[in-house]
């Protein structure tokens, strides 16, 4: 009975990459885009082997933003056995970015024999992510990088030419499923998405007073090759964040007002936002 499951769950595997793909070439897509946190370190000194823990809550505003721009589809072939070629074309992809945001997040940092720092940290913005650190730390500066990964989700409308692929084997074996290219056009749709962001961080310390400064990069679109259930062929335009924040230490908080620059690396535009960046150290 179990090795007839197994088989069954086996086969039902090996025959649905059989059916094909669902793709599609796409003429308009409106993506509403939030940037996640830039990353700041410890901002401030941690001492070899020490450790510290922080809570940190951010308020940002700026005016909303669109950017846009074009993209390259490539031709592709879906539908049943890949057999139906979709057609080669540009098409218009817009960004909407918001106009108020916010993060609140948990980072816990750890100090070595050689004086430098990792961290790790977890929060909302408002959808879930987690983030690793390392750095450089002196009792002057802090030097360092960060990898952050989240997933989202974004509301979407979108046209094109497109093609499904069957869903089961029965639509399969009796032609059950529309196997011609389409126009396809949806409004307000949510899917569900994987994003990351890499960047650096340099941190000044001046006293009770610390300057900021944190480039990084935005994929917003961290799987490139999927809208919903369709494929696509270009690579989603990533967004080019700049931070510079002036902060000041009160005990055991540090509160830092921001501002941040946000462009594109093919689509026009340019967001500014200013930020308000609070943190209490354990």
């Amino acid at each position: 009975m179990r090795f007839g499951i197994l088989v069954t769950l086996l086969l039902s595997i090996v025959l649905t990459g059989c059916f094909g793909t669902s793709g599609i070439s796409l003429s308009k897509g409106n993506y509403d885009i939030e940037p996640p946190p830039s990353i700041h370190g410890a901002m401030r000194h941690i001492g070899k082997n020490d450790s510290t823990r922080i809570a940190i809550a951010s308020f940002g505003a700026g005016k909303s933003k669109r950017f846009a721009g074009r993209i390259h589809n490539d031709s592709q072939r879906a539908g049943a056995n890949d057999n139906i070629e979709l057609p080669e074309m540009d098409g218009q992809i817009t960004y909407n970015l918001p106009m108020l945001s916010y993060f609140c997040e948990w980072r816990d940092i750890y100090g070595t024999d050689q004086g430098n720092e990792w961290g790790a940290g977890f929060g909302l913005f408002p959808y879930p992510y987690v983030h690793l650190f390392g750095a450089i730390n002196t009792s002057i500066s802090e030097v360092g990088a960060f990898a952050l990964l989240n997933a989202s989700i974004e509301s979407v409308d979108y046209e094109g030419v497109a093609v499904e692929a069957p869903g089961t084997y029965r639509d399969y074996e009796l032609g059950d499923y529309d196997d011609s290219p389409r126009n396809v056009h949806e409004t307000d749709r949510l899917v569900l998405r994987g994003n990351a962001e890499i960047g650096a961080f340099l941190n000044f310390f001046i006293k009770d007073f610390t300057l900021s400064y944190v480039p990084s990069v935005y994929f917003p679109w961290l799987f490139w090759n999927d809208l919903g259930e369709y494929n696509t062929t270009f690579f989603y335009p990533m967004l080019l964040m700049h931070e510079f924040q002036v902060g000041y230490n009160i005990s055991k908080w540090n509160v830092g007002l921001a501002f941040r620059d946000v462009v594109s690396n093919k689509l026009s535009g340019n967001y500014w936002q200013v930020r308000l960046n609070v943190a209490y150290y354990f």
